[in-house]
């Protein structure tokens, strides 16, 4: 199993098979290619290794046209850079605000594309943002992690 294949979040996926379709046949090829374990055997140390790299070096072109195919927001970054300082209520749904770097407010409802790995907000109450990021491995899969952003309460106001 190679190690370190960067992980390509299924927004940046789903923009290469619309914008960049031989580019996306070859995620498939290789995916296909590292899911049979017949014919990686088969393939000599060198060979290997030269598949290894060929596919890692795609999947790390692939994530370097993130930031070109979407207009990202102060809200596309990590989330060690948020804060979850409040919600308010708008229209019977609960909208959450959010500080960047910089002081920088912004509203964040259920469907917002947050974070560096372009996930989308799920729910949002009093304590937490839920967040799921989804990706595609490289041999294909489609994996989801849930992700929050704990309400931080203000220690003078208990």
């Amino acid at each position: 199993v190679p190690t370190k294949m960067p992980l390509i979040p299924i927004k940046v996926f789903e923009k290469v098979k619309v914008e960049h379709p031989k580019m996306a046949d070859q995620l498939n090829d290789f995916a296909s290619i590292f899911n049979d374990e017949l014919a990686l055997r088969k393939l000599s140390s060198k060979e290997y290794k030269k598949k290894v790299s060929g596919y890692r070096s795609l999947l790390s072109e692939v994530l370097g046209m993130r930031d070109d195919m979407f207009k990202l927001t102060e809200l596309q970054t990590g989330f060690d850079k948020m804060k979850f300082v409040g919600t308010l209520r708008k229209e019977g749904i609960t909208v959450a605000l959010v500080q960047t770097e910089g002081q920088m407010g912004h509203t964040v409802k259920v469907g917002t594309l947050i974070g560096p790995n372009l996930g989308i907000v799920k729910t949002v109450d009093e304590n937490k943002i839920v967040i799921l990021e989804r990706y595609r491995n490289y041999l294909g899969e489609i994996l989801s992690r849930p992700r929050n952003i704990e309400f931080e309460k203000n220690p003078l106001h208990g």
